[in-house]
């Protein structure tokens, strides 16, 4: 597994993508390497893995192998490997994972299931979309 500073610090790798402090996206995003999460994300994103810093907040279904979390994420979340959940870090919904380590003060609220998420978990609903 990747320590967290070389996942926040390598934004920049082939099949990488950054959502910077400040920045708003809304959609899905299949991410075939690392996500860097700074700004806010509504919608759906799958990647290998996931870094979520303080200022970082993720809204709908993410999926990860390795998901490293300082800042939030709300809704659905699915590690088939390591959840890290920092000092900082705050999930609240449904959490799926395999091996998880909370930092003293890390918070989860909601549904922890240890194992494999259903299939229909990422699809059960589309992203939002802007209004019209």
């Amino acid at each position: 597994m990747q320590n967290p500073t070389t996942m926040a610090d390598a934004p920049d790798a082939p099949g990488s993508i950054v959502i910077g402090e400040g920045v708003q996206a809304r959609g899905t995003f299949i991410v075939p390497g690392r996500a860097v999460l700074n700004g806010t994300l509504e919608g759906t994103l799958v990647a290998k893995d996931l870094f979520v810093g303080k200022t970082g907040k993720g809204i709908g279904k993410f999926k990860a192998e390795v998901a490293d979390l300082h800042g939030q994420i709300h809704d659905t979340l699915v590690t088939t490997g390591s959840l890290i959940i920092r000092a900082t870090g705050r999930i609240t919904g449904v959490v799926y994972y395999r091996e998880v380590e909370i930092e003293k003060s890390g918070q989860i609220e909601g549904k922890l299931s240890q194992g494999d998420a259903p299939a229909e978990v990422l699809s059960a609903s589309p992203a939002p979309q802007p209004d019209a």
